[in-house]
C-alpha cells in the first residue's frame, strides 16, 4: 500500500505508560529514519525521549537508497 504522507514525526518516550490511544501500525520497512533528537524532561530530568523523523522510501520495500531504492520523498503532503 502506498504511503499517504512523505514524512512521519514521532516522539518516542522511554517509559511504559497506560493509555487508550496508540499510534497506528505502519510498514517499518518502507520508512527510514532521517533525523533524531534526544532529550530529557526539564522538570526533573527523569523522562528521556527522542523526536524522530521518518521519511517514506520509494522503490523496493526494505531497501535503503544506498541499496538501490529511490531516495525518500522530500515533501510533505497535506491531507484534507
Amino acid at each position: 500500500m502506498p504511503a499517504l504522507c512523505g514524512r512521519i514525526h514521532l516522539t518516542l518516550i522511554e517509559r511504559d505508560v497506560e493509555g487508550d490511544t496508540l499510534f497506528p501500525e505502519y510498514a517499518a520497512a518502507e520508512w527510514r529514519e532521517v533525523a533524531r533528537e534526544a532529550g530529557v524532561s526539564a522538570a526533573d530530568g527523569a523522562l528521556r525521549f527522542s523526536f524522530v523523523t521518518l521519511g517514506a522510501c520509494s522503490g523496493q520495500p526494505g531497501l535503503l537508497p544506498s541499496e538501490g531504492a529511490a531516495t525518500c520523498f522530500q515533501q510533505d503532503i497535506d491531507l484534507p
